[in-house]
């Protein structure tokens, strides 16, 4: 979306668990010079798969891996990052990430 639409927003919301699959992600994003700002959502598991286990009665494995440090992870890419403690600074981090006009992640850790 980014590399079509050069002008427009991009965000990139996704799971803690799901963002651990698509990670390469933020390298393609500073490859290709796109401002995506990838928002992870840190709940430390697999919620909704879990949800659905427990809805049809199966006991839970496997469904709350350990996150990795995803700030870490970004700078490791040289990409910046900061981590929130839940969602009241969200529209300010948001803000500080498209004035950069690089890619970022917010990493918002919620219980």
């Amino acid at each position: 979306a980014a590399v079509a639409v050069p002008q427009a927003p991009v965000v990139c919301l996704t799971g803690d668990g799901g963002f651990q699959f698509t990670l390469p992600e933020i390298g393609a994003a500073l490859d290709a010079d796109t401002p995506v700002i990838f928002v992870v959502w840190n709940n430390r598991g697999y919620r909704e798969i879990e949800t659905s286990m427990l809805d049809v009665g199966v006991e839970p494995v496997g469904v709350s891996p350990a996150p990795p440090d995803f700030c870490k992870l970004a700078e490791a890419y040289g990409i910046a990052a900061e981590r929130l403690a839940g969602t009241a600074d969200l529209a300010g981090a948001l803000k500080r990430a498209r004035a950069a006009g690089k890619p970022r992640v917010i990493e918002i850790t919620v219980d």
